[in-house]
């Protein structure tokens, strides 16, 4: 499930939920109850050149994808 920004025009209170579906009605702001608007949401990316080349291995594994001490990238 997305996580959709949300925010009360009345009070500027600013709140973020787990909505199952981007067509649910907007949910009441938690603060006053009154009606929440939804904000156009900004994400976060990466490219190679910003993160120092590429996505970071998964726990375990060696910059080339295969297990750690299968290929010999990761023998100093």
């Amino acid at each position: 499930m997305p996580i959709y920004e949300f925010r009360c025009p009345s009070c500027k209170k600013e709140f973020e939920l787990l909505i199952r579906s981007s067509k649910a009605p907007s949910p009441p702001c938690p603060t006053c109850g009154g009606p929440a608007t939804r904000k156009v949401s900004v994400f976060s990316a990466q490219t190679g050149a910003a993160s120092g080349g590429g996505p970071a291995p998964m726990p375990g594994m060696c910059g080339c994808g295969k297990r750690m001490g299968s290929c010999g990238m990761d023998q100093g």
